[in-house]
């Protein structure tokens, strides 16, 4: 059977920030042998994904000329359960913590299961993507660049990082929520710095 693979990508990045200027179960792989997997497995998939994905992350900030992100324990936890409650539902939500910037990332196998597990680079690169319209000299949000912007988004010290998979193994759904958020209104040029700066 023919399987088409896609990629929606979100980038509902602080648009409360940009208005107003403020600021279970845990599945990291649909193979078959890790549905039944010991949930300590589990755990270590997803923390390797963590990993994966903070690495990711610093490599392009670094393209920027900002410091690099640290993977925080709590934000992963809220991160974690939100990415669950997505999968749980297998929908798409906007909403995030107020004290939070956010990106999302979900990716969806229609006929079958998701074969191969996601991996960290695959889902920076789709975030960072955005950059490419990104237009330095007048700074500013757009849907098309706001999870660019919050990626590299230079006053950003802290990642969390959630995975979780619907229970057919179809979709996976990824959030990465930072602190101190990204994405204010009047903040762009001195946050978002152009490449080899």
């Amino acid at each position: 059977m023919f399987k088409q693979v896609f990629c929606v990508l979100f980038g509902m990045l602080m648009l409360s920030a940009i208005s107003h200027g403020k600021s279970s179960k845990i599945r990291p792989s649909t193979d078959e042998d890790d549905t039944n997997a010991d949930p300590i497995v589990r755990k270590d998939k997803n923390e390797e994904f963590q990993r994966e994905l903070l690495r990711a992350q610093n490599n392009l900030r670094a393209r920027h000329c900002v410091s690099p992100l640290q993977l925080d324990n709590d934000l992963s936890r809220r991160a974690q359960l939100q990415a669950q409650k997505l999968a749980d539902s297998n929908g798409m939500s906007q909403s995030r913590p107020s004290d939070l910037g956010q990106n999302m990332f979900m990716k969806s196998v229609f006929g079958g299961r998701i074969s191969e597990r996601i991996h960290g680079d695959e889902v920076a690169n789709e975030w960072y993507r955005g950059g490419k319209s990104y237009d330095y000299n007048r700074g500013g949000f757009s849907m098309e660049t706001g999870s660019f912007t919050q990626l590299v988004w230079k006053n950003s010290k802290r990642l969390g990082v959630g995975i979780a998979y619907t229970p057919d193994g179809q979709t996976e759904y990824v959030i990465a929520y930072y602190s101190p958020p990204g994405n204010f209104g009047n903040q762009y040029r001195e946050n978002v710095l152009p490449a080899n700066c």
